[in-house]
């Protein structure tokens, strides 16, 4: 009797042996043997990008932001701590410093942000209010 799934093929490591020695397909479930197939059928339960554009870029632009604001507060963090050890003060440029990261974070994910949603300007060959006359 032949497994029908690829669980059962799991659970029953002997029929499985059993039916590669008997030419008996052990499972269901095979590998496919041409590799517009295989693509085909990675593609189904893979992530879609083309499908899930806009959703892909907005989670790319908040973990950026949450990067930036986190690893601007621990490099000040860091910075302040060693500057509290060389000088012998008790915390007070490391309160200083994660504040000025704070803030410098909060700038950084500002520009951030309006870079993203200014609407794009299209490049006028006529302007000329860049450069200097």
């Amino acid at each position: 009797m032949p497994i029908t799934s690829a669980l059962e093929c799991m659970a029953n490591p002997v029929a499985a042996v059993y039916g590669a020695v008997t030419k008996v397909p052990p499972c269901a479930y095979s590998f496919p043997a041409d590799q517009k197939q295989a693509q085909s059928e990675r593609k189904h339960w893979l992530f879609d990008f083309k499908k899930n554009r806009d959703w892909a870029e907005n989670l790319t632009i908040v973990t950026q932001l949450g990067l930036t604001m986190a690893g601007c507060i621990v490099f000040c963090f860091f910075l302040g701590y060693f500057l509290d050890r060389w000088i012998g003060w008790n915390g007070v440029f490391t309160t200083i410093f994660i504040l000025l990261g704070v803030a410098g974070g909060a700038n950084v994910c500002y520009r951030q942000i309006l870079e993203v949603t200014e609407p794009k300007k299209k490049d006028d060959p006529h302007d000329h209010s860049g450069t200097r006359s």
